[in-house]
């Protein structure tokens, strides 16, 4: 894999480029861009799940960071956007070491669509032939997005960068929130 997945942030350009852009565009017309779309509902599906698993921001982070580079270094990808949400968060937990089964993140990522929104759930409920069937899509997703990060699990996290600046900044902590 090229240098350039390693880099944590890249310019409008890069981005424009990589989505085959031919002419430059504004923000409107690049957040509207197909990949965008699906990349955010992704990342809203891996936040939701990471949230109702009670996983750390930082591991949800990572995950949202892993659907934008499967995005951006893998746009002929297929996969459905609850199948790379659901990936980005298991590479995510395996990098951050944050602990949960494949099938409670599955589990989860069932209910989340199959249950009216306010609603309790319990993941144990879930029936082990409908995780079976989608273990089968979301591990074939990981593979996209292991082939993504060149199967490099070091990751940079930009967000603790703003963390920083704003404790210099003397930004009272009330404000911000430790993640790391």
């Amino acid at each position: 894999m090229a240098s350039s997945s390693r880099r944590t942030f890249m310019t409008r350009k890069a981005i424009e480029s990589r989505l085959s852009s031919s002419e430059t565009t504004d923000r409107t017309e690049l957040l509207a861009h197909p990949s965008m779309v699906s990349a955010t509902k992704s990342c809203i599906l891996a936040k939701e799940v990471g949230r109702s698993l009670g996983f750390p921001a930082r591991t949800i982070a990572t995950a949202q960071l892993l659907v934008h580079r499967v995005h951006i270094f893998q746009p002929s990808s297929t996969a459905s956007s609850s199948d790379l949400g659901a990936a980005c968060l298991l590479v995510a937990a395996k990098m951050e070491e944050t602990i949960k089964r494949v099938r409670d993140i599955l589990a989860h990522t069932y209910l989340l669509f199959a249950t009216p929104v306010g609603t309790e759930f319990e993941p144990h409920s879930v029936p082990a032939s409908v995780t079976d069937k989608m273990r089968h899509s979301v591990l074939a997703v990981e593979q996209t997005v292991l082939d993504a990060i060149g199967f490099d699990f070091r990751t940079a996290h930009p967000h603790l960068l703003f963390v920083k600046l704003a404790q210099m900044a003397r930004v009272p902590q009330d404000t911000t929130a430790r993640t790391g």
